[in-house]
């Protein structure tokens, strides 16, 4: 599975009013602690005094953090609510529904945030975000159309070399990914997710050892990343390691039980160990879990010749 750089968190860049400012010194420090609970305190004490989207959108991500999913929902309607056309509430909370399986509800936010920023300022924060979600949706054409536009804002974004290396290789384009992903080793090379997508383009030329070097790789500077995990037990099971193999996915899964592409590989080793009920339990998980709108048939293909009976 490839790396779309905004699937993997929520961001936001926020400036408040003087006088929340010391509480929201306090609000991260807690939160680089890992005192959530703490923060979350805090920052209910500012929004008793005032109502302020920017200040919602920092309480989502903590929510976000404590796994508190249906208040996260929450708190983006109540900054949506206050403030129908802001652009970061837009963006975050189509990220959010999009992350976990309301397709059609985040890709409306998203459209809107697209609409709502033609021609203004905002709209280079807005590129790059949604032309990476769109390519995790498979809409390539426009994701690539909007990640170029996300390049020409700032060509040396990180985030956006890793998306357009992403997107380019889904649209056969290997080389450019190459290109893009080898420019972003050149401003940053301990950024995990351009090893990841450099040992995805490896897993699709069949060169698993190569592939589960720049995966580990990966690890070395983001332990437990869960989509790491994963891509690194596919490879593994492609080298008949299958005992490590089940460790590193069951690890993926844990961490991340919303991702349908390590059900599917998953399948994929209880098959060969000869296991299939429990193959087609994690297959028919993966369908379940959105696999074939973001990744294709395959896993169609396995239950038709391995699940019917």
């Amino acid at each position: 599975m490839k790396y779309w750089f905004i699937i993997l968190s929520i961001i936001t860049s926020v400036n408040c009013h003087s006088q929340s400012e010391d509480i929201l010194v306090e609000v991260e420090a807690l939160r680089n602690n890992a005192k959530l609970g703490e923060a979350l305190v805090k920052i209910d004490k500012i929004l008793k005094k005032e109502e302020n989207t920017k200040i919602l959108l920092i309480k989502a991500e903590i929510l976000f953090d404590l796994k508190q999913y249906k208040e996260v929902y929450q708190t983006y309607d109540r900054a949506i609510k206050l403030n129908p056309t802001d652009i970061k509430t837009l963006v975050q909370r189509g990220i959010f529904l999009i992350q976990y399986g309301k397709y059609k509800s985040g890709e409306a936010d998203l459209n809107k945030a697209l609409s709502t920023s033609e021609g203004t300022d905002e709209a280079c924060y807005v590129f790059p975000r949604v032309g990476a979600v769109f390519g995790y949706l498979r809409q390539l054409e426009k994701s690539h159309e909007l990640l170029v536009k996300a390049y020409n804002c700032d060509s040396t974004n990180l985030d956006v070399l890793v998306s357009l290396g992403a997107v380019c290789d889904e649209l056969g384009k290997s080389d450019q990914a190459v290109t893009y992903l080898r420019k972003g080793l050149n401003l940053d090379s301990t950024n995990f997710m351009i090893h990841g997508n450099l040992g995805f383009i490896l897993q699709e030329q069949e060169k698993y050892e190569e592939a589960v070097i720049s995966f580990k790789k990966s690890l070395s500077y983001k332990p437990d990343e869960p989509q790491t995990l994963g891509n690194l037990a596919y490879n593994q099971y492609k080298l008949g390691h299958l005992d490590l193999a089940m460790k590193n996915i069951n690890k993926s899964i844990e961490l991340y039980p919303t991702n349908s592409y390590a059900y599917r590989t998953r399948a994929f080793i209880y098959l060969v160990k000869g296991e299939n009920h429990k193959a087609c339990e994690n297959i028919e998980t993966a369908l379940a879990k959105g696999y074939t709108m973001l990744h294709g048939n395959d896993a169609l293909d396995f239950q038709k010749e391995n699940c019917t009976k």
